[in-house]
């Protein structure tokens, strides 16, 4: 198998482990990204718990990190040359909107966190 459809599929069931996913402690989806594909993650968080994301830049100059809230607005917009961990303690419940966007390529991890 060719390696772009190779993470095309890897893409597709990271999606698919994440649908329905409403938080909890340690909820996570994980996955890699190659340019010029973007990955887009729904993510049902509750008010008080934080979004964790964490990339790595694995080839390319940068990787993108992108959180909208529930309402649209831009919780985080970040760059990664090499690697990073961005949160966001949620205000609001509802789906955050998680977008990675290498110019190479990227290996990432959605994390939800509680204080439980």
């Amino acid at each position: 198998m060719k390696r772009r459809q190779y993470l095309a599929a890897v893409g597709v069931a990271t999606v698919g482990a994440l649908a329905g996913c409403s938080g909890g402690s340690g909820a996570e989806v994980s996955g890699t990204v190659r340019d010029p594909d973007n990955s887009t993650h729904n993510v049902d968080v509750e008010s008080g718990q934080t979004l964790r994301v964490e990339v790595e830049n694995t080839e390319g100059p940068m990787t993108a990190v992108r959180v909208n809230t529930p309402d649209g607005d831009r919780a985080i917009d970040e760059t990664v040359d090499t690697e990073a961990t961005f949160t966001h303690t949620a205000e609001s419940t509802g789906a955050y909107r998680v977008t990675i966007v290498p110019t190479g390529s990227a290996s990432y991890e959605i994390h939800i966190d509680t204080d439980e």
